[in-house]
């Protein structure tokens, strides 16, 4: 996967406990689980994630409420900023 910021490859960032859509939408109620996750380190992305589908996780999305969200958000597939702001709070 690249990141839909810069372009670079996105590295291994290690596990995290996170829950992805398909996993909410089929058991909101469940815990996530322990997962890979991708980082870049172009000054675009501090603070923010992917998981192995290309889904983007952002804790401050304030600060990509912008046409660089909308771009990664067509590119990576996330469905909804409620999935967002539900994500960021899984940030650590």
């Amino acid at each position: 996967m690249n990141c839909p910021f810069c372009g670079d490859i996105l590295k291994i960032g290690g596990m995290k406990r996170i829950e992805t859509l398909i996993e909410h939408v089929s058991d909101p109620n469940s815990e996530p689980t322990e997962k890979v996750f991708y980082v870049c380190e172009c000054g675009e992305t501090e603070n923010c994630f992917w998981d192995e589908f290309g889904d983007f996780y952002v804790k401050d999305y304030d600060k990509y409420n912008n046409n660089r969200l909308e771009y990664c958000l067509a590119i990576n597939s996330v469905a909804t900023i409620e999935y967002l702001n539900k994500a960021k709070n899984s940030i650590s």
